[in-house]
């Protein structure tokens, strides 16, 4: 991924874990069909967030270089994407706190 995203110049990061894959991507648009076409055949079927485009509005390059959100596409395999301290499996729902009516939810915030 690194070298051929590299070359369609996709900045950003991506982290990849047991749990799944989470990214920050900068794709440049005119690549945007090649940056999709490049992904395993485990991803085409995915719900990717195509999220908004960063509008070329600066008046020099250099400009331009200082407004974009990454400067490298960093890959990073990690044991979890989230670090919420839940090694030990899912979260178990059945062991939680004590639900509370909404009434009993505001008068517990104002003390």
């Amino acid at each position: 991924m690194r070298e051929q995203w590299g070359q369609l110049g996709v900045v950003g990061r991506i982290y990849i874990a047991e749990e799944g894959i989470n990214g920050q991507l900068v794709v440049p648009e005119p690549v945007v069909s090649n940056f999709e076409g490049s992904f395993p055949r485990l991803l085409r079927q995915a719900k990717l967030f195509y999220g908004q485009l960063i509008e070329d509005k600066m008046q020099s390059e250099g400009e331009l270089k200082a407004a974009e959100p990454f400067h490298k596409l960093d890959i990073r395999i990690r044991d979890q994407i989230l670090h919420d301290g839940f090694l030990g499996g899912p979260l178990n729902l059945q062991v939680s706190g004590n639900s509370v009516p909404p009434e009993q939810w505001h008068q517990k915030l104002k003390t």
